[in-house]
């Protein structure tokens, strides 16, 4: 980890991370539908057990707590935000602030809603298909060495060269 991650926190500017940032979107993006794909496969193979417990909200105040650091790792970007907002380049005809929140508002009108659709379709997906069963870590419920799906397997690949 510690020789792929450390180049990569060196280098002086964010934008030189778009082809690596583009990459790892891309694969979350094939494990979501990887995702949705099996979990379709699931219940057309299998059918849905009526009798599955499925809660909708949280039961206790421990339940919130468990539900809290996944929904705050979510939209854990805010740390960067001001360097992409300094990197932002600016148009020659408009004033330079007026620009780059321009800019900004863009990006963020783009990603919140990328972010918040991925988040929402595996866990909804990966819910149906595993019920109460679901662990914190949706992909320990995909365990790779009892499956021999090959699809499964490019996203953990994919997932972990991201």
């Amino acid at each position: 980890c510690l020789i792929f991650m450390l180049p990569l926190s060196l280098l002086r500017k964010v934008d030189s991370l778009k082809y690596t940032s583009t990459f790892g979107v891309l694969a979350v993006m094939f494990f979501v539908l990887v995702t949705i794909g099996e979990s379709i496969q699931s219940l057309f193979q299998y059918g849905y057990d009526p009798k599955e417990d499925i809660r909708l909200f949280p039961e206790t105040f421990r339940d919130v707590m468990q539900a809290c650091p996944l929904a705050m790792q979510a939209y854990n970007s805010h740390f960067i935000i001001p360097r992409i907002y300094y990197e932002l380049q600016h148009d020659d005809n408009e004033g330079v602030e007026v620009s780059r929140l321009h800019k900004m508002r863009r990006i963020f009108d783009g990603s919140v809603p990328l972010v918040a659709f991925l988040y929402l379709s595996v866990g909804l997906f990966a819910y149906l298909e595993f019920g109460s069963r679901i662990q914190g870590d949706v992909l320990k419920n995909f365990c790779i060495q009892d499956t021999h799906d090959v699809w499964i397997i490019a996203a953990f690949i994919l997932l972990t060269c991201k």
